[in-house]
């Protein structure tokens, strides 16, 4: 099987949990003898490929763009949605110009509005920017699902909320998790201590307020991550409220981010959403005691074994941390992390979803949630939902 990658332009000059998702579920389908390739041309000729799987409907320009010429080409497409609703976070999550524009406009117009100065502004002149400037967000939004002949959602609870944001699906569903690399697990156990936060620094990942909740205690901070662009005064922001307890570390190997987790005591994402966040998932992998946000698929992923706390309270986020610190250390989570969501898991699961899209069939019941222990709790806060009314496109 011959299969083309494909997602934003910045994938790689502004790398994110969707990069590490393209490019390690590419490496582990490799292993599985599938001729995975991944790119950014916009330009790329699909033509000669058995499948287009793309990646991300919220930035969702560059995947409608990408669809278009699949469809052309005769080529079926998949797509990763990588998606969650950002209405909160874009209206509480910002400040000064921006929280205006966003409490002012509907999301739609808003995101046409960051088209435009992505096109002005930040250099994405390109016909996939100039669409959603033209078309909207929304209206992309719903192409690209109409031409998908198979979703792969990181989550029961992205599911729900695709069902719930656009109605009914029109093609078959496979759940896909979001997994770590076993290095995590491997690493030595060193005498751990302090507060670690991975991740690109920007208002959604709510380090800002991870500062203020901790700036009352005396928890070594360990800060790793560049900002996003457009967000170093956020980051100046940041480094002010931490004071002088907090290192920053800018660039960072994977494997020198492992060492960082190795020596920490509790790692700390209070994101306004996560899907439900890499980060975490490799901390967990690493031994870390972990704090998550409670939005997004934090819960599905984690269950009973992460300290989650309310993004948008201060008080929370430092509460949430402080019974981290203070609680034993919770071995099932780093176990069944590495067991049920790594890229090889993934890669098996991408894989039988390609298989569906290409034969027209529906997926069975199993494929339809992350593990046997998270179906139950699915099941429980969705109505059933989760394992319920995929269906294939007429």
């Amino acid at each position: 099987m011959k299969v083309l990658m494909q997602a934003r332009v910045s994938l790689f000059t502004v790398p994110g949990g969707d990069t590490v998702q393209m490019v390690e579920t590419a490496r582990a389908l490799q292993r599985r003898e599938v001729d995975a390739h991944v790119t950014v041309d916009l330009d790329a000729d699909p033509r000669g490929f058995d499948l287009v799987h793309l990646f991300n409907l919220g930035r969702v320009q560059e995947s409608a763009h990408l669809a278009r010429r699949a469809v052309d080409a005769g080529v079926p497409v998949v797509l990763s949605p990588i998606y969650w609703d950002t209405s909160e976070f874009e209206r509480r999550g910002h400040s000064g110009a921006r929280a205006v524009i966003c409490r002012i406009l509907p999301l739609d117009a808003a995101e046409r509005l960051r088209g435009v100065w992505r096109y002005l502004a930040d250099g994405e002149r390109n016909p996939a920017t100039w669409q959603l400037v033209v078309r909207g967000w929304r209206r992309l939004q719903r192409y690209v699902l109409s031409v998908a002949s198979c979703l792969l959602p990181n989550s029961a609870a992205e599911l729900e909320l695709l069902r719930r944001e656009f109605g009914p699906l029109p093609c078959p569903t496979v759940v896909v998790p979001n997994g770590v690399t076993p290095e995590f697990g491997e690493t030595a156990e060193h005498g751990r201590s302090g507060v670690a936060c991975v991740g690109r620094i920007e208002p959604r990942k709510n380090q800002l307020r991870l500062m203020q909740a901790l700036q009352d205690t005396d928890y070594n901070i360990t800060l790793v991550g560049a900002p996003a662009p457009n967000h170093h005064g956020y980051l100046r922001r940041v480094l002010r409220s931490g004071g002088a307890r907090v290192k920053w570390l800018k660039h960072m190997t994977h494997a020198e981010i492992r060492q960082v987790l190795s020596r920490t005591k509790v790692h700390a994402l209070p994101s306004w959403f996560e899907t439900p966040g890499l980060a975490s998932l490799e901390a967990a992998a690493a031994g870390c005691a972990i704090v998550v946000g409670d939005r997004g698929s934090t819960r599905e992923y984690f269950g009973d074994d992460a300290h989650y706390c309310d993004p948008a309270d201060s008080t929370s986020i430092g509460d949430a941390v402080k019974r981290a610190y203070d609680s034993p250390a919770t071995p099932g989570l780093r176990e069944r992390v590495l067991t049920s969501f790594t890229w090889d898991v993934a890669a098996e699961r991408t894989l039988r979803a390609y298989h569906v899209a290409l034969d027209g069939g529906s997926p069975s019941r199993d494929l339809l949630v992350l593990t046997a222990e998270s179906a139950s709790s699915s099941a429980a806060t969705t109505g059933g939902a989760a394992v319920t009314g995929t269906s294939s496109r007429p």
